[in-house]
């Protein structure tokens, strides 16, 4: 099968990597069907290779659909996923399972694929690093710092708005000339550091008869 390869990362090693995924398959009542320790194969043909292990694992009442619809596609299953050790950093690698629609007859068997390919990401997933959670802001700091963009900004008139902050999310009250400025005040706005949302509440002034804004 010539499908993309789909690589990520985990957060740890090779051998905790592979007991997680091991439990969490259980937990879900997908069978293990192998474990095969390519460096421990290596090591016993005395060579050296960094931890690489591929697990294999399926649900007949899942695969065997696809082996219905071409039984060729049993050269591709059961699933296997490569954990391995790349310069102290663990990642995974699995086939994407709509890979199989080209080389196999199973196009009209999607749901079995989406069902393949959803269980591949939730394994990955659970040995996935965490993102570091958001660092706290000062309101006083972030709404000093977003008058200060304003203040700064040539176009606008810094006087007739209004900023106010919770968290990390701004407000911006008060009247600009034209829907250009409303739209550039925004975008001063969200370009503050700490910034993660912008309510967009400014009114722009009507304008008289020679367009210029009536203030």
């Amino acid at each position: 099968m010539a499908g993309a390869l789909v690589t990520a990362e985990s957060a740890h090693d090779v051998a905790e990597t592979v007991d997680l995924i091991s439990s969490e398959l259980r937990d879900r009542g997908v069978r293990l069907f192998a474990v095969i320790d390519h460096a421990a194969g290596a090591r016993e043909a005395g060579l050296e290779l960094a931890d690489e292990v591929v697990l294999v694992f399926g649900n007949p009442a899942v695969g065997t659909a696809l082996m219905q619809a071409d039984p060729r596609t049993g050269l591709d299953l059961p699933v296997r996923l490569l954990v391995w050790s790349d310069g102290g950093t663990t990642r995974l690698a699995f086939r994407d399972p709509h890979a199989l629609t080209g080389d196999f007859a199973v196009a009209d068997r999607n749901d079995v694929l989406d069902a393949l390919r959803g269980l591949l990401d939730h394994l990955v997933t659970t040995v996935a690093p965490q993102p570091a959670p958001e660092a706290a802001v000062d309101p006083v700091d972030l709404l000093d710092r977003v008058r200060a963009d304003f203040v700064r900004h040539a176009l606008l008139d810094h006087a007739t708005i209004t900023v106010q902050v919770h968290g990390h999310d701004v407000t911006l009250t008060g009247t600009v000339g034209d829907r250009a400025e409303r739209d550039e005040a925004e975008r001063v706005a969200r370009a503050a550091p700490g910034v993660r949302s912008v309510h967009n509440r400014l009114r722009t002034l009507p304008h008289d008869p020679r367009g210029r804004p009536r203030r």
